[in-house]
Order: structure tokens, then C-alpha cells, then sequence
């Protein structure tokens, strides 16, 4: 593992790994507990309750720049007052346009992040031990419908956030928002800067890893939901984080994992999905630049009632085109049992910025769909496994001439290659029958795991691919396998 921060200060990942932003500190500066209180003093042996992190709380503005540690258990909370079991959170004096998150996190600095992790019982970092449940929403208590967000940054008009949330469990249990004015359900929420979306904006310091995030199941007409919401940052990190179970019953094409919009340079990265009806991840009008790379994907995409549903939707550069001079990268992703796997939605679906889409692994899935305006388009080294007939795989439109080379197709029945690569002039295809995973795994199971995609020694796709798609490049494998299995998706979960 190894991170480079550029001029900017932005975090980038430079080799594999997950990036660990985590203090060299094992513990923290102020704990919160299931039976904590307001009036203590924030140790571990007196520690605050959750309701220190609604905005307007006279512990709120003590967390900021510190680290700040869930001890283990299940923080039951309400949008409402008087629900049994369960702590209210929210200012009902906020705003119901949801730029507002019911637990705020006061923002860093670039010295000193605040920092919301999980503890164990003797007060060092241990991921997942806590778990935030919502029971009942701010509409009222017998729904689960929020005008807020549950846990993140509230609006900023300028500067940055340096907030790192890290290990949460947060269960929506059917999360939903009351209109598209509300742009949605939200578990995470960052938002800075104009509501303009059609330009990148440069808010820094984001990072999410090691949550498991899930339960939104909205109604809302015109909103966007997503279990974590990022807005007019720059150099964002997701990665390492268990999402799943992100749904909506209407305009399916509105509810993703992830959902960015004006961000630019943000990494997803080593992240599993699952059952996200809408897809994994969404870069939206405004992105530039994002990458999503080492995830594990089972599931996703698969709805209907939005023709624009896809894994990876958008990522075009859409109402802000820049063309060449910038690209979005979606590489080593391995996509199993999903419906489409890319989509550009803008436009009559063109891309009009860079869109590099190599090694990935796509298992019995929908197709790669790239319409780029221009000649921006680079598809290679990647694999496609399906059974039957393996056309219309990937259609490029206006694609670039080079490189688009290395992938290889294969049908598990012995299927028909033709036109798997339509609207590209392919180099270099290498097609078969099997494609040579694991020793042991004769069958591929759907939502077994990443490692069950690991190449045997004897496959045709070791060595045969080229870094950057061309015969100069260093030789690599064709596909998501690069040799290490754990460098793919979360490592936790049902689906590790």
C-alpha cells in the first residue's frame, strides 16, 4: 500500500491496498455510548450520548479536529420524539431540503481531520462494533421517511471538510425521503458549495471506509438516494465499505450505492455492493476525473422503471464537457450477476469526457454501454464470461481506434462470438470456452466471493494483456485478477 497526498491535498492512491487515514492513536479523544449522557465529559468512563452530534449540542463544536469513538452496541434513534426504545436526533428547526444531516459532524482542518470511528469496550479502534439502527423517521413515527440525512456534514457555502468517518454500521431499515426537493434518502451526506451542479467544485478532506451501510427502500419522485451522498468534493475516498440493500420502488435509475454530483478526483475503491437496485455508483453531472476501482459488485443494476440503470451510470462529463482533457477510470472491478454494467446518461447517453473502462471482470451481466462524442473512449484487458451467445458484450460509438485491445470474451455453453464487441475494431481477442478461474471452482457461484475469480496458471489470460492497451505497455493479466484475491472488494460481509 502506498499514498502520495498531490499539491491540492488531495489523498491519492498510488499501489494497491487500502488507504488507512486512521491515526497511528489506537483510541480516541471522546467516546459516545448506548447509555452515555450529555452532561458527562466525554471519556470513556464517562461518555457522551449520541445526541452530542446533532449541530446544535454543546458537545458538537468539542469534536472538532478529534477523534470521537462509538463504543459497542446499537444506538437505536427516531426522526420523532416519544418512540419507545429509540433517541431522537435531528434539529426539527432545520430545513427540509436535506442539506442538513440529523447528526452533524463539525469540520476539520487539514492538519487535524475530525475523526468518527468505532471502539471497542477498552476504548481502542475496532471497526463495525457499533451500529446505528433508524426506527421511525421524522415525518412521523409509524413511517421511516427523513427530511435529513442521517450521519454526515451539514451544507458549506466554501472551505473544506477534513472529516473521516470510519467502521460505522448504519441500518436505514427502509430509509425514505418525502420528495425530490429533499434530492432523496441519504445515510452519509457531503455537500459544499453552489447548488449549481453542472461544474466540479474543490471541498477536500472526505473519507468513508470500513462502514457497512444499508436499508434504503424509497418512494420519492425527482430525488436521488444513496446510501452515501457526495457533492462539490474533490478527492473524496469511499473505499472499504459493505453497501447494500439500496432500493426504490419507482425510477429505479435514482437509487445507487453511491451518488456524486460536481465532484472531481474521488476514489471508490475496494468496496463490495450488493442488491443496489439502481447500480453501485453514480458520477453524475459535473464529475470529473473519479475512479472506481476493486470492488466487488453482485447484484446491482438489476431493476426496472429507469431506462438509465446501470452499475456504473453516468460518468460522462455530462452539461460540462471537457472531452480529452480529463477521464474517468473504471478498472479491476469485478461485476457478478448484475444487469448493465455502464451507462452514460447524458446526451442520448454520450460520453463527452475521457472514459478508460479496463480489467474488469464482468460475470454474467449486462452490457458495457460507452457513446463518446469524441474519440475518449479506451476499452481493454478486460473479460466478459456469459452463457450462450457472447454478442453485444460492449458497444462503443465513436470509439477511439487505439487502444481497444486484449479483452476477451468467453460463453460458458459455447456460445457465438460474433459482434460481442459492437461499434469496435478489436485486437488481440482472445475467446474460449472456460475461462479458467480457481482450481477446485468447476461452477461459479452467484455472490460467492471475489476469490472464486481468481485465475488458474494454466489460463490464456495470464500475461496476455498490456497496461494502457498497447503491445509497449508492461504485460498483465486479461481481467480483475491481478494475483492477489484480497485486493478485491471489502474482505467483510457474507459476500468477502
Amino acid at each position: 500500500m502506498s499514498v502520495a497526498v498531490d499539491g491540492s491535498g488531495r489523498l491519492l492512491l498510488v499501489s494497491g491496498g487500502v488507504i488507512d487515514v486512521a491515526s497511528a492513536a489506537p483510541t480516541f479523544d471522546y467516546y459516545i455510548s448506548t447509555s452515555g449522557s450529555d452532561s458527562n465529559s466525554g471519556t470513556l468512563a464517562s461518555p457522551w450520548a449520541i445526541t452530542s452530534l446533532i449541530s446544535n449540542n454543546s458537545n458538537n463544536s468539542k469534536m472538532k479536529s478529534k477523534r470521537v469513538g462509538f463504543l459497542p452496541g446499537t444506538y437505536n434513534v427516531a426522526g420523532t420524539s416519544g418512540v419507545s426504545g429509540a433517541t431522537t436526533i435531528g434539529n426539527g428547526s432545520y430545513p427540509t431540503n436535506n442539506d442538513y444531516c440529523a447528526l452533524s459532524i463539525p469540520l476539520g482542518t487539514s492538519t487535524a481531520s475530525t475523526y468518527i470511528g468505532t471502539s471497542d469496550s477498552s476504548g481502542h479502534y475496532s471497526p463495525r462494533t457499533a451500529t446505528i439502527y433508524v426506527v421511525s423517521g421524522q415525518v412521523s413515527s409509524s413511517t421511516n421517511v427523513w427530511y435529513n440525512a442521517i450521519l454526515g456534514c451539514d451544507y458549506i457555502a466554501s472551505g473544506n471538510f477534513y472529516v473521516t468517518i470510519d467502521g460505522l454500521v448504519i441500518n436505514g431499515n427502509g430509509l425514505d425521503s418525502t420528495a425530490a426537493g429533499n434530492e432523496g434518502a441519504h445515510i452519509i451526506f457531503f455537500h459544499a458549495y453552489p447548488t449549481n451542479f453542472n461544474t466540479p467544485q474543490t471541498a477536500l478532506g472526505v473519507v468513508v471506509q470500513n462502514c457497512e451501510l444499508y436499508g434504503i427502500n424509497a418512494t420519492d419522485s425527482g430525488g436521488n438516494d444513496a446510501a452515501v451522498w457526495v457533492q462539490g468534493v474533490d478527492g473524496a475516498i469511499v473505499q472499504g465499505c459493505y453497501i447494500h440493500d439500496c432500493n426504490k420502488t419507482s425510477q429505479v435509475d435514482h437509487c445507487h450505492g453511491i451518488e456524486g454530483y460536481s465532484n472531481q478526483y474521488c476514489q471508490f475503491i475496494y468496496n463490495t455492493f450488493y442488491n443496489c437496485t439502481g447500480g453501485a455508483v453514480e458520477s453524475k453531472v459535473g464529475c470529473h476525473n473519479n475512479i472506481a476501482a476493486y470492488n466487488y459488485i453482485y447484484s446491482c443494476s438489476l431493476g426496472t422503471g429507469g431506462s438509465n440503470t446501470a452499475v456504473f451510470q453516468g460518468w460522462d462529463g455530462g452539461e460540462t464537457a471537457l472531452g480529452a482533457a480529463v477521464a474517468f477510470q473504471i478498472h479491476h472491478n469485478i461485476m457478478d450477476s448484475c444487469g448493465r454494467v455502464s451507462y452514460g446518461e447524458w446526451f442520448n447517453a454520450n460520453h463527452e469526457d475521457g472514459f478508460y473502462w479496463y480489467n474488469n471482470t464482468v460475470y454474467e451481466s449486462g452490457q458495457a454501454d460507452c457513446d463518446c462524442t469524441g474519440v475518449w473512449g479506451q476499452h481493454y484487458n478486460n473479460l466478459y464470461v456469459v452463457s450462450g451467445n457472447a454478442s453485444g458484450v460492449a458497444t462503443f460509438t465513436n470509439p477511439n481506434t487505439s487502444p481497444l485491445a486484449y479483452d476477451a470474451v468467453y460463453s460458458v455453453t459455447g456460445g457465438s462470438y460474433t459482434g460481442a464487441f459492437s461499434g469496435m475494431t478489436e485486437s488481440g481477442l482472445t475467446t474460449g470456452v472456460d475461462p479458467k478461474f480457481i482450481p477446485g471452482t468447476t461452477n461459479i457461484v452467484a455472490g460467492g466471493g471475489p476469490s472464486q475469480f481468481a485465475l488458474q496458471g494454466s489460463s490464456a489470460l495470464i500475461n496476455a494483456g498490456f497496461t494502457g492497451g498497447t503491445s509497449g505497455g508492461t504485460v498483465c493479466n486479461i481481467g480483475a485478477w491481478d494475483g492477489v484475491v484480497t485486493q478485491i472488494g471489502c474482505g467483510f460481509g457474507p459476500y468477502a
